[in-house]
């Protein structure tokens, strides 16, 4: 079953595809927060075997709407059209090891966000890149005066957006935060798609 997991609700996608108005989702809503409620409550999880990603051979061709992505990105390096920033406001005390972990993991899990298009023999290629590369890089802007926290970080949510991917040497998936105080931080978010 495919689900969509929120903080308090797990709803199965048919529901989404489904349900006709607002009432029948909230009936759906109501009754699947109980179910999930007491899936936490008696702490019965699965655990899924991991997926054997095959272990493709590196580097692999290319396929045409990538190569072409490619050469756009050759043309107009500066260009952010395939970029898809996201940003997320953390309030609370944010555990920075475990969201690098987290976020390795994710990284480790998924070939593409890792994967880079070196040159080999004059021929854009894919190269999936060990999980390991990937680092959060953090900023801390809780040394700065209040009147100028904000302005900063609008700046750098902004810088990050502009920043092109490299797309020859990777990676296409890169993590932000900025400490805006103890308890207020944003998480940036980008990936090449």
């Amino acid at each position: 079953m495919i689900a969509v997991c929120a903080a308090v609700a797990c709803l199965p996608a048919g529901v989404f595809l489904s349900a006709g108005n607002k009432k029948t989702m909230a009936q759906a809503d109501t009754h699947h927060t109980d179910s999930f409620k007491g899936v936490l409550r008696e702490q019965r999880f699965t655990a899924y075997p991991a997926i054997d990603s095959g272990q493709a051979p590196n580097p692999v061709e290319v396929s045409y709407p990538q190569e072409q992505l490619w050469f756009l990105s050759q043309f107009e390096p500066a260009n952010v059209a395939y970029n898809v920033p996201l940003a997320w406001k953390l309030a609370g005390c944010l555990d920075i090891e475990v969201l690098e972990q987290c976020l390795r993991e994710v990284v480790r899990r998924h070939e593409a966000l890792r994967t880079s298009f070196p040159l080999v023999s004059g021929k854009p290629m894919q190269y999936a890149n060990p999980a390991d590369d990937f680092r959060l890089r953090i900023v801390d802007l809780r040394t700065l005066p209040q009147v100028r926290r904000q302005a900063e970080c609008d700046r750098l949510v902004a810088e990050e957006a502009r920043n092109p991917f490299n797309l020859s040497s990777g990676p296409v998936f890169r993590a932000l935060v900025l400490r805006c105080a103890d308890h207020d931080q944003i998480q940036i978010g980008r990936a090449h798609v």
